[in-house]
Formats: structure tokens, C-alpha cells, sequence
């Protein structure tokens, strides 16, 4: 999926290093990295729908590591001049439904942190499995023909590429739900009883609000600036802000009685998953 370049491949030679790009790479790399290292807080927390409601999470940041990490491996073959076109078609279609399991795990683990139901996550993945197999089909239905070398970014040029009006409605049915449970899981902070963990609920639901936006706007848009802003600056800024949110132990607690209020339960669930 994606729209034609406005800018022309950059002509140069094949062995030369585009800086800029190979920058891009490299942050993106870092960035994978530190979102590996807060998946792994949440793979053996909890127990029972708890841990699986976790694992949701720990599934969104493994899936955006492998996302970002596997982008910043094409920018740097981009600006080493190897641009095998089979190999970025294939990791096109695998990162999409890469990036759909990530913010399907990203929705049921808010919606169960706020909800203690299992009922809604399900909801969730069922949409985000449709959601994916459309967006595929229309990836393929626009027949890549070549890999575009950018300022920042490699991409995909498109013999019927998505029109921007169709584009924009795929980008806002991807987006608008996990934005709304971005929103939730923001709104966690009152039921927070601990500074850190408010602290931590502003930090990473402020920077996955703004990665994925400007990452959205960026990819639909061949403006260099917003593309220096989205990858370099905005990926290792968001990348600092979640290692430091998560480098220290969870606030993990629980409440005794079976017999727990609803009130109770989510500020259980807050203290324990988030």
C-alpha cells in the first residue's frame, strides 16, 4: 500500500552511503531495541487472564520492534544501494500484519486492564484480522514496481497506487481504535495510586499517541521534514522515553478478597499490568 513519490529516486552510485538514510536505519535499530526490552517487562507478569491480557502487551511492543527494526534494516540497505525489489515487497505484506497483530495486542490489553473482560479483546483481534487481510489485498492490488530511496525513508512505488482519499480511510480504520485506547490507557492514571506509575502511564501512552501519528502522517507524506522529524528525532526520543519508563520494577499488588469492588478490581489490575 502507498501512494507515488512526488521526489525522484535519488540518482547515485550504487556503492555510494546516503547518509541521511543510514542515520534513519540506525536510530530505527536503537529504537527496535528498546522496545524489545519493554516487551519483556510484560511477558511473565500476572497469572491467568491477567498474564494473558500482559502478553497482549508485551505482543504490541514485540511487534513494533520488529516493525521498526526491519524498516531500519531496508533504510540502510537503501543507502548502501541494495534494493532487492522481491525482498521489500515480501517485508511489505509480512509488516502489515505485523504492525495489525501489534496494535490488536495494544487494544485488548487496555480493554481488559479497563474492562477485567476477555469478551472485548476478542472483539478486538477479530477486527484487526479483517482489517488485516483487506489492507493486504489492497497492497497487492496497486502491483509494486520499484523501491524509491528517499531522504529518510525507502519506500514502495506502485503501478495503481492507492488514491489519498482511500488512503486516508484505511489509515483512520488502522488507527482510531487503538488512538481511542491509547486515550484509556492514558486515563489510567487516576486509578494509579503510585507517582511512578503515573509517571510511566504519561511517558509511554504520550510517545505510542505521537509515534504512531507522526509515524501515519509521514509514511502518507513525501515531505522531508516531516519524515526528519518522524524517524530520527521522534524515534529516538520516543525510544529514550520508554527504556527510562520502564526501568523500574512494576508497582505489583493485589487485593485479598474474592469479593473486591469493580473499583477495587481496576486499580488492582492498574497496579498489576500497567
Amino acid at each position: 500500500m502507498g501512494k507515488p513519490d512526488a521526489l525522484k529516486p535519488l540518482s547515485r552510485q550504487p556503492e555510494a552511503l546516503l547518509w541521511t538514510l543510514a542515520t534513519a536505519g540506525g536510530v530505527s535499530l536503537l529504537a527496535a531495541v528498546s522496545y524489545l526490552y519493554a516487551g519483556t517487562r510484560f511477558v511473565d507478569r500476572g497469572a491467568g487472564r491477567d498474564r494473558t491480557a500482559a502478553r497482549a502487551f508485551a505482543l504490541w511492543w514485540g511487534a513494533i520492534a520488529l516493525y521498526t527494526g526491519a524498516q531500519g534494516i531496508e533504510d540502510l540497505m537503501g543507502a548502501a544501494g541494495a534494493t532487492p525489489l522481491a525482498l521489500f515487497v515480501a517485508w511489505r505484506y509480512a509488516s502489515l500484519v505485523v504492525y495489525s497483530a501489534g496494535l490488536a495486542g495494544l487494544a485488548a490489553y487496555v480493554l481488559y486492564v479497563r474492562t477485567g473482560s476477555a469478551r472485548w479483546p476478542l472483539v478486538v483481534v477479530a477486527y484487526y484480522a479483517v482489517l488485516t487481510v483487506f489492507v493486504v489485498a489492497l497492497a497487492a492490488s496497486g502491483r509494486p514496481t520499484g523501491v524509491s530511496i528517499q531522504t529518510w525513508r525507502t519506500d514502495l512505488t506502485y503501478d495503481a497506487p492507492t488514491t489519498t482519499p482511500l488512503l486516508t480511510i484505511v489509515l483512520l480504520l488502522i488507527l482510531l481504535p487503538v488512538l481511542g485506547a491509547i486515550g484509556s490507557y492514558l486515563d489510567l492514571r487516576r486509578r494509579a495510586q503510585s507517582r511512578s506509575a503515573r509517571i510511566r502511564i504519561t511517558i509511554v501512552g504520550a510517545s505510542m499517541a505521537t509515534w504512531l501519528v507522526a509515524t501515519a502522517v509521514s509514511r502518507a507524506s513525501n515531505n522531508d521534514w516531516l519524515q526528519l522529524f518522524a524517524r530520527p528525532i521522534l524515534g529516538a526520543l520516543v525510544a529514550i522515553a520508554v527504556v527510562l519508563a520502564f526501568r523500574r520494577p512494576p508497582d505489583v499488588a493485589s487485593i485479598a478478597s474474592d469479593r473486591a469492588s469493580a473499583r477495587d478490581a481496576l486499580m488492582r489490575r492498574v497496579r498489576d499490568l500497567v
